[in-house]
């Protein structure tokens, strides 16, 4: 997890502010809750997991897949 300043235009970012192991394969997809609240990552481990947007706490791992997890969505809100 990155600070990104929302002033600047463009700038360098050296150092993460958070890092976590997500899954035990390459990560295929991430994506982000239309309220922002959850993130959303797939595996070739073939594993879904959601995060907590604000801390990184994994709150949920969707397994049971018999191949990699190539992509993920969450449904549009109203």
């Amino acid at each position: 997890m990155w600070k990104i300043s929302e002033n600047k235009v463009e700038e360098t970012i050296t150092n993460a502010e958070m890092t976590i192991m997500a899954h035990q394969k390459y990560i295929n997809a991430v994506r982000i809750s239309p309220n922002d609240k959850l993130i959303a990552t797939s595996s070739q481990d073939k594993t879904i997991k959601i995060w907590n947007a604000s801390n990184l706490e994994l709150k949920s791992t969707l397994s049971g897949h018999t191949k990699g997890v190539w992509d993920i969505q969450f449904a549009p809100t109203e």
